[in-house]
Formats: C-alpha cells, sequence, structure tokens
C-alpha cells in the first residue's frame, strides 16, 4: 500500500493489486478508510468519514490534482533537449524516449481534465 501523500491526520494511499477500475486513491485516517475516483473527482464510499470531513478530503485531492497537472505542464514545455543531458547510471538508455512514453502512458490519463475531453 504505497503511500503517495500525507496531509495531516490524513494518508492517502493506493493498492498495487488494483486493477480493472478507474483511478482513484484510498484516504485513511485512524480506523475510518474511503475511497476517491479521481476522474471525475468523485466518493465512491465514504468509509466512517462524515460529509464535511469528505469534503475537506476531496479538496485536498483537488489541489494535488492540480499541482500535478501545473508539474506535468512544465514537464511537457520543457525541451527535449533539456532531459536528453540528464542520464543516470541506472538508466544508461534514451530517457527522452522513456519520459514521453511513461507520461503518454501512466501520468496523462492520471490527471487528464475532464472537461477537455
Amino acid at each position: 500500500m504505497p503511500t503517495v501523500l500525507k496531509h495531516a491526520a490524513y494518508r492517502f494511499f493506493f493498492y498495487a493489486g488494483d486493477r480493472g477500475e478507474p483511478p482513484h486513491v484510498h484516504v485513511e485516517r485512524e480506523n475510518s478508510v474511503a475511497k476517491i475516483w479521481l476522474n471525475p473527482l468523485r466518493l465512491a464510499h465514504s468509509g466512517d468519514f462524515g460529509r464535511a470531513e469528505i469534503r475537506k478530503i476531496e479538496q485536498i485531492v483537488a489541489e494535488h490534482r492540480a499541482a500535478h497537472r501545473a508539474t506535468l505542464k512544465a514537464i511537457r514545455a520543457a525541451p527535449a533537449e533539456y532531459f536528453a543531458k540528464h542520464y543516470s547510471r541506472h538508466w544508461p538508455y534514451d530517457i527522452v524516449h522513456h519520459l514521453a512514453q511513461h507520461r503518454r502512458q501512466h501520468l496523462e490519463p492520471l490527471f487528464a481534465d475532464p472537461t477537455t475531453r
């Protein structure tokens, strides 16, 4: 259960085995766990959270999703030559191609703005 965000008393995480479902995140506080769909942002199930707390959780998710979209936009705007200069001993192949492929397969669908589809 990799943690993707800790915010105040909340832990946002996903299960590696959650396949075949739309993108979502689980949110935990003490013994309560909720599930939030990401595209569009909506509650899948509330666990033991009340309505006010669910709205707060959805706001946290929306704010972080917006920040990630801005980061993705900046990565898209960066020239390919910038990434070509940064090689790692752990990644000896074409990082420019890999970055673009990873972005298309994993990041763009996750942070796609549902209003522009």
